[in-house]
């Protein structure tokens, strides 16, 4: 992982209050999920991801989410027990380090690093990187 070094870039990646404050109790289930996963997987081993033995984050998030939507209870689990949505945002979260760990730029395209083919205002949906319709 590669934080910027600058001092305002960093200040704009509020790491504990944009993400652990507002999501304690999610970083917490999720964080469970992947000790319990170990568990499974790879009895008495370090609490991790193996990322060779698990690829398929984006079928197996939404799996979990039509799961989720499919039952009758409000807080649908898995068999293991864990809710449905902790595994999803497991996978979710799984995607998104890949993405970061094949070497794509995973950061927010801020106005000022947008190229010319962005449309950099806001309208009432908050789609705020719309690609241009009017380009040839």
């Amino acid at each position: 992982m590669t934080l910027p070094t600058g001092s305002a870039a960093r200040k704009g990646i509020p790491i504990y209050r944009g993400f652990m404050k507002i999501f304690p109790d999610a970083i917490a289930a999720v964080s469970q999920l992947t000790a319990l996963s170990t568990e499974k997987h790879n009895p008495g081993g370090d609490v991790g991801w193996q990322k060779d033995k698990s690829t398929d984050e984006l079928d197996a998030g939404l799996r979990h989410m039509l799961d989720d939507i499919m039952s009758e209870d409000p807080v649908a689990r898995d068999e293991d027990g864990a809710l449905h949505a902790t595994k999803m945002a497991w996978r979710m979260m799984a995607n998104l380090q890949r993405l970061a760990d094949s070497g794509v730029d995973i950061y927010a395209l801020l106005p000022d690093a947008l190229d010319s083919e962005y449309d950099v205002t806001l309208d009432e949906n908050w789609f705020p990187f719309a690609p241009r319709l009017d380009r040839p």
